[in-house]
């Protein structure tokens, strides 16, 4: 019975992070939230991310691909580092970093919608 009851645990545990990672963002403007606040780091992440930190805030924020989208991590580090900016983030409680839908600021400009 002690045996059945772990493999039945384990593949819960197994199933359960599965379907988190398989997990499709709703990133539509309906399903997005606005946060402002100051970058005060911007740097490559995995699978070439851009991942954003804010001022007195613990998430983290990134741009799905966004060196492949032709983003330059230093080009916006020159311009956001310092500055308050908006984003819009999918709204998904399970998930930190949190997924960029949106952000514009000066020459700046991305957007899923």
């Amino acid at each position: 019975m002690k045996k059945a009851l772990f493999y039945l645990a384990t593949l819960s545990f197994f199933g359960f992070f599965i379907l988190i990672y398989f997990f499709k963002v709703d990133t539509s403007q309906e399903n997005s939230v606005a946060i402002t606040g100051v970058v005060t780091n911007i740097i490559e992440g995995p699978s070439y991310d851009i991942v954003f930190k804010l001022e007195g805030d613990d998430t983290r924020y990134y741009i799905n691909r966004g060196i492949e989208q032709g983003f330059n991590v230093e080009e916006l580090q020159d311009e956001l580092l310092g500055v308050e900016i908006e984003l819009w983030v999918a709204q998904n409680p399970i998930s930190n970093p949190r997924h960029i839908t949106h952000l514009t600021h000066g020459t700046i400009a991305f957007s899923e919608w």
